[in-house]
Protein backbone atom coordinates (compact mmCIF):
# COMPACT_ATOMS: atom_id res chain seq x y z
CA UNK A 1 0.00 0.00 0.00
CA UNK A 2 1.30 3.53 -1.27
CA UNK A 3 1.91 6.37 1.36
CA UNK A 4 -0.30 8.45 -0.56
CA UNK A 5 -3.46 5.52 -0.37
CA UNK A 6 -3.51 5.72 3.36
CA UNK A 7 -2.77 9.66 3.17
CA UNK A 8 -6.35 9.48 1.70
CA UNK A 9 -8.01 6.52 4.32
CA UNK A 10 -6.36 9.15 7.29
CA UNK A 11 -8.17 12.33 5.53
CA UNK A 12 -11.63 10.35 5.50
CA UNK A 13 -10.80 9.45 9.46
CA UNK A 14 -10.27 12.92 10.42
CA UNK A 15 -13.18 14.60 9.05
CA UNK A 16 -15.29 11.93 10.97
CA UNK A 17 -13.67 13.18 14.66
CA UNK A 18 -15.86 14.85 17.05
CA UNK A 19 -15.82 18.35 16.32
CA UNK A 20 -14.36 19.97 19.66
CA UNK A 21 -11.00 21.53 19.90
CA UNK A 22 -10.37 20.86 15.75
CA UNK A 23 -10.67 23.75 13.28
CA UNK A 24 -12.63 23.78 10.43
CA UNK A 25 -9.95 23.94 7.36
CA UNK A 26 -10.33 23.19 3.42
CA UNK A 27 -6.38 22.05 3.84
CA UNK A 28 -6.99 18.47 4.85
CA UNK A 29 -6.58 17.12 1.15
CA UNK A 30 -3.39 19.08 0.73
CA UNK A 31 -1.95 18.56 4.24
CA UNK A 32 -2.09 14.78 4.21
CA UNK A 33 -1.23 13.89 0.83
CA UNK A 34 1.90 16.18 0.78
CA UNK A 35 5.57 15.09 0.91
CA UNK A 36 5.61 17.47 4.22
CA UNK A 37 3.13 15.46 6.07
CA UNK A 38 4.94 12.40 5.07
CA UNK A 39 7.93 13.28 6.43
CA UNK A 40 7.02 14.35 9.68
CA UNK A 41 4.84 10.74 10.16
CA UNK A 42 8.04 8.23 10.41
CA UNK A 43 5.61 5.01 9.81
CA UNK A 44 4.75 6.87 6.15
CA UNK A 45 8.20 8.35 5.74
CA UNK A 46 10.05 4.94 6.02
CA UNK A 47 8.02 2.92 4.81
CA UNK A 48 7.52 5.29 1.69
CA UNK A 49 11.36 5.36 1.37
CA UNK A 50 11.76 1.33 2.03
CA UNK A 51 9.13 1.23 -1.45
CA UNK A 52 11.48 3.26 -3.08
CA UNK A 53 14.61 1.31 -2.63
CA UNK A 54 13.07 -2.23 -2.68
CA UNK A 55 11.13 -0.63 -6.41
CA UNK A 56 14.72 0.03 -7.47
CA UNK A 57 16.16 -3.52 -6.10
CA UNK A 58 18.36 -1.97 -3.43
CA UNK A 59 17.30 -4.61 -0.89
CA UNK A 60 19.75 -4.12 1.66
CA UNK A 61 18.40 -0.03 1.93
CA UNK A 62 14.76 -1.51 1.61
CA UNK A 63 15.43 -3.73 4.20
CA UNK A 64 17.23 -0.83 6.66
CA UNK A 65 14.13 1.32 5.65
CA UNK A 66 11.15 -1.12 6.44
CA UNK A 67 12.87 -2.28 9.75
CA UNK A 68 13.00 1.88 10.93
CA UNK A 69 9.49 1.74 10.25
CA UNK A 70 8.56 -1.41 11.79
CA UNK A 71 10.29 0.48 14.77
CA UNK A 72 7.60 2.92 14.55
CA UNK A 73 4.08 -0.16 14.24
CA UNK A 74 3.92 -0.04 10.80
CA UNK A 75 2.28 -3.14 9.89
CA UNK A 76 2.68 -3.19 5.97
CA UNK A 77 6.59 -2.85 6.46
CA UNK A 78 6.49 -5.87 9.11
CA UNK A 79 4.97 -7.76 6.62
CA UNK A 80 7.34 -6.89 3.89
CA UNK A 81 10.12 -7.75 6.35
CA UNK A 82 8.16 -11.54 6.62
CA UNK A 83 7.86 -11.88 2.73
CA UNK A 84 11.69 -11.09 2.02
CA UNK A 85 13.04 -13.37 5.09
CA UNK A 86 10.40 -16.04 3.24
CA UNK A 87 11.60 -15.69 -0.01
CA UNK A 88 15.22 -14.72 0.54
CA UNK A 89 14.63 -11.96 -1.67
CA UNK A 90 17.75 -9.72 -1.28
CA UNK A 91 18.32 -11.38 2.30
CA UNK A 92 18.86 -14.67 3.29
CA UNK A 93 16.11 -16.98 3.59
CA UNK A 94 14.66 -17.94 6.91
CA UNK A 95 11.40 -18.99 7.04
CA UNK A 96 11.28 -19.67 10.77
CA UNK A 97 12.26 -15.93 11.30
CA UNK A 98 10.08 -14.73 8.54
CA UNK A 99 6.75 -16.57 10.30
CA UNK A 100 7.67 -13.82 13.44
CA UNK A 101 7.38 -11.23 11.69
CA UNK A 102 4.09 -12.10 10.00
CA UNK A 103 2.89 -13.16 13.23
CA UNK A 104 3.99 -9.58 14.15
CA UNK A 105 2.40 -8.05 11.25
CA UNK A 106 -1.08 -9.76 12.18
CA UNK A 107 -0.91 -8.40 15.64
CA UNK A 108 -4.28 -6.25 15.29
CA UNK A 109 -6.03 -8.49 13.17
CA UNK A 110 -5.52 -7.44 9.56
CA UNK A 111 -7.18 -9.91 7.35
CA UNK A 112 -4.50 -9.49 4.75
CA UNK A 113 -1.97 -10.20 7.13
CA UNK A 114 -3.35 -13.09 9.10
CA UNK A 115 -4.27 -14.95 6.30
CA UNK A 116 -0.25 -14.76 5.17
CA UNK A 117 0.14 -15.78 8.62
CA UNK A 118 -1.50 -18.93 8.51
CA UNK A 119 -0.06 -20.24 5.03
CA UNK A 120 3.26 -19.72 6.42
CA UNK A 121 2.74 -21.59 9.45
CA UNK A 122 1.25 -24.17 7.28
CA UNK A 123 4.38 -24.36 5.16
CA UNK A 124 7.12 -25.07 8.64
CA UNK A 125 8.68 -27.87 9.61
CA UNK A 126 7.60 -28.89 12.93
CA UNK A 127 11.76 -27.70 13.87
CA UNK A 128 10.84 -24.20 11.66
CA UNK A 129 7.61 -23.81 13.77
CA UNK A 130 9.69 -24.39 17.22
CA UNK A 131 12.48 -21.94 16.26
CA UNK A 132 10.32 -19.54 15.14
CA UNK A 133 8.22 -19.40 18.57
CA UNK A 134 11.64 -19.52 20.03
CA UNK A 135 12.74 -16.19 17.71
CA UNK A 136 9.30 -14.19 18.22
CA UNK A 137 9.55 -13.40 21.47
CA UNK A 138 12.66 -11.40 20.37
CA UNK A 139 10.70 -9.62 17.76
CA UNK A 140 7.61 -8.69 19.99
CA UNK A 141 9.85 -7.60 22.23
CA UNK A 142 11.38 -4.75 20.10
CA UNK A 143 8.78 -4.14 17.27
CA UNK A 144 5.79 -5.00 19.19
CA UNK A 145 2.99 -2.45 19.32
CA UNK A 146 3.40 -2.14 23.07
CA UNK A 147 6.71 -0.28 22.56
CA UNK A 148 6.43 0.57 19.21
CA UNK A 149 3.18 2.56 18.93
CA UNK A 150 4.71 5.03 22.12
CA UNK A 151 7.46 5.85 19.59
CA UNK A 152 5.62 7.08 17.20
CA UNK A 153 3.02 9.14 19.38
CA UNK A 154 6.27 10.94 20.68
CA UNK A 155 7.42 11.55 17.29
CA UNK A 156 3.95 13.26 16.31
CA UNK A 157 4.07 15.43 19.59
CA UNK A 158 7.70 16.56 18.57
CA UNK A 159 7.15 17.09 15.09
CA UNK A 160 4.16 19.05 15.72
CA UNK A 161 6.03 21.21 17.99
CA UNK A 162 8.67 21.68 14.98
CA UNK A 163 6.34 22.44 12.41
CA UNK A 164 4.14 25.12 15.18
CA UNK A 165 7.87 26.98 15.99
CA UNK A 166 9.12 27.65 12.47
CA UNK A 167 12.24 25.24 13.17
CA UNK A 168 11.67 23.23 10.15
CA UNK A 169 13.35 23.91 6.89
CA UNK A 170 10.52 24.91 4.38
CA UNK A 171 8.50 27.32 6.98
CA UNK A 172 7.50 30.36 5.32
CA UNK A 173 7.66 31.96 8.65
CA UNK A 174 7.04 31.76 11.92
CA UNK A 175 3.18 31.57 11.35
CA UNK A 176 3.21 29.65 7.92
CA UNK A 177 4.19 26.07 6.41
CA UNK A 178 4.52 25.27 2.84
CA UNK A 179 3.06 22.61 1.26
CA UNK A 180 2.89 21.35 -2.11
CA UNK A 181 -1.00 21.05 -3.26
CA UNK A 182 -0.45 17.65 -5.21
CA UNK A 183 -4.45 18.24 -6.77
CA UNK A 184 -3.74 22.10 -8.03
CA UNK A 185 0.11 21.68 -8.55
CA UNK A 186 0.73 24.60 -6.31
CA UNK A 187 2.47 25.64 -3.26
CA UNK A 188 0.36 26.82 -0.27
CA UNK A 189 1.45 28.87 2.82
CA UNK A 190 -0.83 27.02 4.97
CA UNK A 191 -1.11 28.95 8.37
CA UNK A 192 0.68 27.51 11.16
CA UNK A 193 -2.31 27.02 13.82
CA UNK A 194 -4.30 25.22 11.11
CA UNK A 195 -1.29 23.34 10.12
CA UNK A 196 -0.42 22.58 14.09
CA UNK A 197 -4.51 21.21 14.50
CA UNK A 198 -4.33 18.40 16.69
CA UNK A 199 -6.26 16.09 13.93
CA UNK A 200 -3.26 15.87 11.89
CA UNK A 201 -1.34 14.87 15.41
CA UNK A 202 -3.93 12.89 17.09
CA UNK A 203 -2.19 9.26 17.49
CA UNK A 204 -5.89 7.62 18.42
CA UNK A 205 -6.64 9.13 14.94
CA UNK A 206 -3.96 8.12 13.67
CA UNK A 207 -4.44 4.51 14.46
CA UNK A 208 -8.52 4.31 13.95
CA UNK A 209 -7.57 5.47 10.31
CA UNK A 210 -4.94 2.62 9.76
CA UNK A 211 -6.68 0.38 10.90
CA UNK A 212 -9.97 1.43 8.99
CA UNK A 213 -7.54 0.60 6.00
CA UNK A 214 -6.58 -2.78 6.44
CA UNK A 215 -9.29 -3.87 8.38
CA UNK A 216 -11.99 -3.27 6.01
CA UNK A 217 -13.91 -5.65 3.75
CA UNK A 218 -11.65 -5.12 1.38
CA UNK A 219 -8.15 -5.58 2.95
CA UNK A 220 -7.86 -9.30 2.31
CA UNK A 221 -7.73 -8.16 -1.03
CA UNK A 222 -5.19 -6.10 -1.01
Amino acid sequence: MKAKCLAGVLVAALSALPCGAVLASGYDDAIMTSEAYRFTHADLRWRSAGEQAYAARDMRNAWQKFERAARYADKPSQAMIASMLWNGDGVPQDRALAYAWIDLAAERGYPRFLATREQYWNALSEPERARAIEVGQGVYDEFGDKVAKPRLEQELITERRKNTTGSRLGNAGPAQIKVFDQATGKVLNIPGMIYGDPKYWDPAAHWSAVDAMWKGPEAAAR
